[in-house]
This record gives C-alpha cells, sequence and structure tokens, in this order.
C-alpha cells in the first residue's frame, strides 16, 4: 500500500477521463499560456499531505473507486440506480469543497475580513478575537472539508441529468472542476447566490463527450421527465460549458489531447478573460441609527457571462419573475422550498451520506 504522502484534490480516475492514455493529459498552463501535450496525470492537481490526515485520503480513495463504476456505466449510457445517483451526487458536491482553490478562496476571504474589522478601531480586548479570523492553509482546507455535509443537505432537492455532446467540440475540464452557475438570477441580475437558492447549476464534465448537471428543476425543465441522458447538438451550448471550465480554473485547463486544436483552446480562453470572476470580497458595512454597532455584509459575485444554456429551458412560472424586490429585499425571496424548511428547522426527511459509507 502506498503512503498516500502525494494527495490529490482532484482524482486522478476523473482526469484519466480526459486521457488518451490514462497516463497523461494535456494541460494548458494559464499563466504562461504554455501548452504542455503528455503532462504525467500522477502529478496533476496534488499536494504532499494537502489533508494532513492519511485516513481521510484512504477514504477518498475508497469513495473515488465506487464513483468511477458509476462514471464507467454513464459513458455506456446505461440506467443507473438511485444509488449510484446518489454516489454521483455526493462526488460532484464534494470536490467542490476540496480543491486547492477553494481552499485558498477561503483563506483569502477570511484575512480580507480581518483585514477591514481591524481597519475599525477595535479594542484591545477584541484584538485576540479578530486574530482568531485568520486561518492558515491547513485551517482553510480543514473549513472547506467541513462544508460537505451541509452542501449535501441544501442540494438534495436538485435533479440530476446527463449531457451527452453531440458537437464536434469537446468537453473541458480544469483544476476546480465543478461548474457553478445560476442563469435565472443572472436574468434578474443577482449575481452573489449560494447553494440553497432558486435556480442553481451544477455541471461537471467527465470526459469529452459526457458532462454531469444537477439543477433546480423547479426552475428549469431539460429534456423530458424521463429523459436522463439529454443529447445536445447545440454548438453555442457546449462552449459556454468549456467558457465556465476555463473561468473556474486556477492554474491548469486540462483536455484530451487531439480533441481540441490549441489554437481553439486559446481563443476561448482569450474570450473569457472579460469575464474573469473577482475572487475579493465586497464588504459594506451599515451603522445603527444611534452609532453604536455596525452590521458587516461580506460577499463575492459570481461569474455573469450571460450564458444562455439552451439545454436548461427556464419554466414559465420562473420566467415570469422579472425583477427582484430590491428595495425590500429578503434572501428568502431567492431561496428554494427545500432550503427554507431547513432554515426553518422543520421536521424533515434526510439522509447525509458520508465519504466511505
Amino acid at each position: 500500500m502506498g503512503n498516500h504522502k502525494n494527495q490529490h484534490f482532484v482524482p486522478q480516475f476523473y482526469l484519466k477521463g480526459f486521457s488518451s492514455d490514462r497516463k497523461t493529459i494535456g494541460t494548458l498552463i494559464l499563466s504562461s499560456k504554455k501548452f504542455v501535450k503528455d503532462s504525467a496525470i500522477k502529478d496533476q492537481c496534488s499536494k504532499n499531505n494537502f489533508y494532513q490526515d492519511k485516513g481521510y485520503e484512504i477514504a477518498l480513495s475508497n469513495f473515488e473507486g465506487d464513483t468511477s463504476l458509476v462514471f464507467e456505466k454513464i459513458m455506456t449510457e446505461s440506467q443507473l440506480s438511485n444509488a449510484e445517483k446518489s454516489t454521483v451526487k455526493a462526488f460532484m458536491l464534494l470536490q467542490k469543497t476540496r480543491t486547492k482553490h477553494s481552499a485558498d478562496i477561503a483563506q483569502k476571504h477570511f484575512d480580507q475580513l480581518t483585514n477591514h474589522l481591524e481597519q475599525l478601531a477595535p479594542s484591545e480586548n477584541s484584538k485576540p478575537t479578530l486574530e482568531k479570523l485568520r486561518v492558515d492553509n491547513h485551517e482553510a482546507v480543514e473549513l472547506m472539508k467541513s462544508l460537505f455535509p451541509t452542501s449535501l443537505l441544501y442540494c438534495a432537492d436538485l435533479t440530476l441529468k446527463v449531457i451527452v455532446n453531440k458537437t464536434h467540440i469537446p468537453f473541458i475540464t480544469c483544476d476546480d472542476p465543478l461548474l457553478t452557475y445560476n442563469k435565472h438570477l443572472e436574468r434578474l441580475h443577482h449575481h452573489n447566490y449560494g447553494m440553497s437558492c432558486n435556480g442553481l447549476i451544477l455541471l461537471l464534465p467527465i470526459s469529452p463527450s459526457y458532462a454531469l448537471v444537477l439543477y433546480d428543476a423547479n426552475t428549469y425543465k431539460m429534456g423530458t421527465r424521463k429523459e436522463f441522458y439529454v443529447h445536445i447538438s447545440s454548438l453555442k451550448d457546449i462552449e459556454e460549458i468549456c467558457m465556465l471550465s476555463i473561468l473556474h480554473a486556477s492554474q491548469t485547463i486540462y483536455i484530451k489531447n487531439g480533441s481540441i486544436a490549441v489554437c481553439q483552446l486559446l481563443e476561448l480562453m482569450k474570450a473569457a478573460t472579460k469575464y474573469c470572476q473577482q475572487e475579493d470580497m465586497e464588504i459594506d458595512s451599515y451603522r445603527s441609527r444611534t452609532g453604536s454597532d455596525e452590521l458587516i455584509h461580506a460577499h463575492s459575485e459570481h461569474f455573469h457571462i450571460g450564458a444562455r444554456l439552451e439545454f436548461l429551458k427556464e419554466l414559465d412560472k420562473a420566467k415570469a419573475i422579472k425583477s427582484l424586490n430590491k428595495r425590500d429585499f429578503n434572501v428568502m425571496q431567492i431561496t428554494r422550498p427545500h432550503c427554507i424548511k431547513i432554515h426553518e428547522n422543520k421536521p424533515y426527511k434526510r439522509q447525509i451520506l458520508s465519504i466511505g459509507d
């Protein structure tokens, strides 16, 4: 058995879906725009002792083994059991909370918030508390890992389907591969949203020809009710998903060698630059009328690129919403009913899957 020192935050089995020989993968390095044709998969998206927990890494390996078997079934367009669909959902949400990119952003946001609070001239007694808000990289990794059960619970109502790419443009992927988008709230000019919001869309390309989709079925329709595999022939839809992969990337973009010309990939990358997400938080302060209290609202905006994603049709009841009430805005206006029940602590039948169960 290996010593599990080199720990991958994007699984090797996942990247093999974009490999011609299951050993190497085409890699575009964002900082230099350099393309490496045959990067070794074992060296991608990994860091020594990233989790600092060999037990967690072993549990991940076991879970990834189960998931890889389901992915093999998906690529033959076989029907999945409910248990297999649950495994896929769990993998998607786990992937969102385990990358180096997500931990780096969390650490950056905590530092930014702490710096803002320190500028408010806090008392000497409160300074030790503020200092505890700063997190190092390991604490940021642990924080993101802890969000997985909550994400799984909040997203239990989302519908899972699979896109079958029938165009000549392949899906690509990156070092932060779960793609988050919300075309419903973007249409309403609301660009700050989370896992509990109406209109949430999560996409995960798993090969040049297949991508997983988790979506809010109270907002969108995808294919027919009975269709699990939805065939897509729209070049625009596939280009928009590729654009989202580029925008979510931190350092690297991955392709199956020979599936797309490097010049075409660079063109997509150039087009994406005008949509790059601002990873800094926006921090707004609101003082009470007496001036003795202050409310801090810290948030970051998601990508708003105007993607139409025509395979996801907004339902008539969703399209009937023309704007949000900005004056009396309440977050419950954009929260899915499933998540409202959770917020209200009403009795709710739920099951949280643990890694390795």
